[in-house]
């Protein structure tokens, strides 16, 4: 998973050291967008797995979206955040590939997408937690694309919906609704409600 917001901002650094490696990359040096990758890589991979279900595809766009960040990193306006910059990379990429109607082809496992360690020592809730995280990964690959979409930007990359609109466009108002509506697909998915 993505670093919460709170471990984000407890790093002050973070932009900046962005800000960095990105003037550093501009300026020649080859090795300074590797610590964009490694910084950014986790998170981008896990949306773009969560996003198509199929873990080489995911390696790809994940791949692809770096690829593309470091060939237009001339356009990159400074003054936004580079992690929006990149979300919004791989999410597009994500839309394109889905788009193309390649969804479910080789598709995701969901004993495929690792859960969080969980530092519960009873075994057997360990175990349950597991199931129930399993069972979240399965419903979410279940919702439509755009409330996937919206639902893991905000609840999995926990980004407020401002961030979220500076990633995909759109109004604030649509993608609360969008988000809404994922949730309630989701409780339905999960046997929490009709």
């Amino acid at each position: 998973m993505s670093r919460p917001r709170a471990a984000r901002e407890e790093n002050p650094e973070w932009e900046l050291q962005d800000r960095r490696a990105v003037e550093r990359s501009l300026a020649g040096d080859r090795e300074a967008f590797a610590e964009v990758v490694v910084r950014h890589g986790p998170s981008i991979h896990a949306l773009c797995l969560r996003m198509v279900r199929n873990p080489a595809v995911a390696e790809d766009l994940a791949q692809e979206t770096f690829a593309r960040a470091y060939g237009a990193l001339a356009t990159y306006r400074q003054d936004a955040q580079l992690r929006h910059w990149l979300l919004r990379i791989a999410v597009n990429l994500c839309r394109d590939h889905l788009k193309a109607g390649e969804r479910r082809e080789g598709g995701l496992d969901d004993e495929e997408i690792e859960p969080p360690i969980d530092p519960d020592p009873d075994p057997e809730r360990r175990a349950a937690g597991r199931q129930e995280i399993r069972a979240l990964e399965a419903a979410i690959g279940q919702l439509p694309e755009k409330y996937r979409e919206a639902f893991l930007l905000k609840h999995v990359e926990d980004l407020s919906y401002e961030e979220i609109q500076a990633v995909v466009g759109g109004q604030i108002p649509m993608l609360k609704v969008r988000v809404f509506r994922a949730r309630e697909m989701l409780r339905k998915l999960l046997g929490g409600g009709e």
